[in-house]
């Protein structure tokens, strides 16, 4: 059960991360900011787009992430 919890609080944190930056973040940022590698950064960023709470656009082969208002909202940001 803990490890369940401890998921859902890195993603939250890393949701946080993309929120309160003020420009748009790559996996590599990400994964600095987390601690975490770059493919652990790679699949959360992703599975946060599929879900609706990051969006991304793509900068020659790099995917450039940044929060959806749904994201800013629960945490209470205003765009």
């Amino acid at each position: 059960m803990s490890s369940y919890i401890n998921v859902f609080e890195n993603m939250l944190f890393a949701l946080r991360q993309f929120v309160e930056s003020e420009k748009a973040l790559n996996t590599d940022e990400i994964a600095y900011r987390l601690s975490v590698s770059s493919r652990t950064a790679q699949r959360m960023a992703k599975e946060l787009n599929e879900s609706g709470w990051l969006e991304f656009k793509r900068v020659g082969k790099c995917k450039l992430y940044f929060a959806t208002e749904k994201a800013k909202q629960l945490f209470g940001v205003n765009s």
